[in-house]
C-alpha cells in the first residue's frame, strides 16, 4: 500500500499538469481547426479545462475498484471455506467458460 500510494503522489500531479487546459495547451491536437477539434474547437475542453484530468482519474479508479472487485480473494478466516462469487467472471474467462472449478480454502485471484 505505501508503494502505491508513493506512486500515486508523484503520478498524479504529474498527470494533472501534462492534460489541463489541453485546447490551449496543445491546440494542434484539441484547438480550434486541429485533428480532433474540427472547425471550432472541442468546445468543452475550452469550457472545463481540467474535466480531462479529472476524466482520466476517475477512469483510473473505475478500473482498479473494477480489478480489485474481481480478483482479490478473500482472507478473512470466517468466510474462508465460502465461495467468492464475485471471482466467478473472472474464473470463467480465464477457463474459457468450459471448465468446472471447485472452490478451494485459498485461492489465488483468477488462477485455476
Amino acid at each position: 500500500m505505501p508503494v502505491t500510494a508513493n506512486v500515486g503522489f508523484f503520478v498524479g500531479p504529474l498527470l494533472g499538469g501534462w492534460l489541463q487546459d489541453p485546447a490551449r495547451q496543445y491546440p494542434s491536437l484539441f484547438g480550434p481547426a486541429s485533428a480532433f477539434g474540427g472547425r471550432t474547437g472541442m468546445l468543452w475542453m475550452l469550457n472545463y479545462p481540467y474535466a480531462l484530468p479529472n476524466l482520466i482519474t476517475a477512469i483510473f479508479l473505475l478500473c482498479s475498484t473494477l480489478l480489485m472487485l474481481f480478483t482479490l480473494e478473500e482472507v478473512g478466516m470466517e468466510l474462508e471455506d465460502e465461495p467468492n462469487v464475485a471471482n466467478e467472471p473472472c474464473r470463467r474467462i480465464s477457463t474459457g467458460g468450459t471448465d468446472k472449478i471447485a472452490f478451494s480454502k485459498r485461492a489465488n485471484g483468477c488462477s485455476v
